[in-house]
């Protein structure tokens, strides 16, 4: 919801990867050779249902490869004495394990960078759920597991994120793609595997000196919520990132760290009540709509005179409903509260469910089966009396949450005209039932059988 979890979405600014030397001071020891399943390991941009996009994608430099241990250095005509790292003297360029131990031990405790951003994520997921009300729910869970993922991916090497993000893409589109629900299975069931992938990945650094140090230099999860006044900050620590990697002694290596703690613990605060504020503002909204869905009911009950058919109160109320997606959307969720379905959400989201049926649906439920029988009756009895004219399956308002569209970027906008030919199909209908109550001699009945009479 991509979602986007949006969904309203903004850029997210993010850290360059182009500097040659972007590994240089984390490396407390020679890279080790990178595991061979990283390579594999591809990562899809963020993504919200409401158009929040995420940082483009960054290749990885000649010098970056090399730190990585994936190029071989030319051989040395004279033998090289090595510095052992973890014994380096105090002025050394390279940061010990050690150094950056005691560092992580005063600057980042508790793994406060990380859980900031795994917070925030958590946060955000439950974002998606309040923006997607009226989406599958596989969908739903779906982007809310996709803003877990990338709140995982921004404790991680720019290099390594990105590899994860162009493989998670392919999986995330065809996902949204399809309004078969099985088919979306099988594509969860394979972001599944790469969240493992992540996963695995996530815990190493957690456990690294030097990537964990790196990590607090990245971009923030959720930096596309920040507002003009942060960008400042996000310079900054970027510019803290370059300085790091080029210091040469410990004073000012715990000088940088510092700030850049400072800053980033700063940014995600901003993020985390950008966050809530959001969630309120969708909740708010969601209710609202739910409201004036029962509302357009009650409207619809309220005709009288000569329009007060079953047809017409069903085409009153849909217009109602279809005036726009938050509207569709709202509807589509209320009406989609069977008993199964209420079964389901006393077991999977109870806290959900409660303010569903706050708003009585079952109220909602019946009145509309009773109004689409009725029609569906005089539709079939104008059958009989119009045999001459060949029916198209007449389609009801209840019916669409059967049939619901792919959940991609435009679903609310989808079944929004779901609706639209719901209230086709029962104008056509009125107008057949109007023709048939007219006398076999009527010139109406005789220019409506012309005009709809089959090939």
């Amino acid at each position: 919801m991509t979602t986007s979890a949006t969904g309203s979405t903004v850029a997210v600014r993010p850290v360059s990867s182009a500097d040659p030397d972007s590994h240089q001071a984390f490396d407390a020891a020679p890279r080790r050779e990178p595991d061979a399943t990283r390579s594999l390991r591809r990562k899809r941009p963020p993504h919200n249902p409401h158009n929040r996009q995420g940082p483009p994608p960054s290749l990885r430099s000649a010098a970056q490869l090399i730190a990585r241990g994936e190029s071989s250095a030319p051989a040395l005509t004279t033998p090289q004495t090595a510095v052992d790292p973890l014994h380096a003297p105090p002025d050394s360029t390279h940061p010990t394990e050690a150094e950056l131990t005691s560092l992580l031990a005063r600057y980042d405790k508790k793994d406060a960078n990380a859980t900031g951003d795994t917070d925030n994520a958590e946060w955000s997921a439950q974002l998606e759920q309040a923006a997607m009300a009226g989406y599958p729910d596989d969908a739903r869970n779906f982007e809310q597991d996709v803003q877990r993922d990338l709140g995982m991916l921004a404790q991680l090497p720019a290099d390594v994120a990105t590899e994860y993000r162009e493989k998670m893409k392919a999986t995330w589109d065809a996902f949204e793609s399809t309004p078969n629900i099985w088919q979306r299975d099988q594509y969860a069931h394979e972001a599944g595997t790469i969240r493992d992938q992540i996963r695995r990945d996530y815990q190493e650094a957690r456990t690294d000196p030097s990537e964990r140090a790196q990590a607090i230099f990245n971009v923030p999860f959720g930096s596309d919520l920040l507002g003009d006044s942060a960008q400042e900050d996000l310079t900054e620590l970027g510019a803290l990132k370059r300085q790091f990697r080029h210091a040469n002694t410990k004073v000012d290596r715990e000088s940088i760290l510092s700030a850049a703690s400072q800053i980033k613990h700063s940014l995600q605060d901003q993020i985390t009540s950008t966050l809530k504020s959001q969630i309120e503002v969708h909740k708010r909204a969601a209710e609202a709509s739910r409201k004036e869905v029962m509302q357009a009911l009650d409207e619809a009950q309220g005709l009288s005179g000569a329009g007060a058919t079953p047809g017409n109160r069903l085409e009153y109320f849909t217009r109602l409903i279809s005036r726009d997606e938050a509207h569709a959307r709202a509807f589509t969720e209320l009406r989609d509260l069977t008993a199964e379905r209420v079964e389901q959400l006393q077991k999977s989201d109870p806290g959900r469910l409660a303010q569903l049926m706050a708003f009585k649906p079952e109220r909602l439920q019946r009145q509309l089966l009773d109004w689409e029988n009725a029609l569906l009756a005089q539709d079939e009895e104008a059958a009989r009396k119009l045999p001459e004219v060949t029916l198209d399956r007449l389609k009801f308002p209840s019916d669409v949450r059967l049939y619901v569209p792919a959940p991609g970027p435009n679903y609310g906008e989808d079944l929004r005209l779901r609706y639209v030919d719901v209230i086709n199909s029962i104008v056509a209908a009125e107008k057949r039932i109007s023709a048939a109550q007219e006398p076999p001699s009527s010139p109406i009945r005789k220019n409506y059988i012309k005009t709809h009479q089959s090939a």
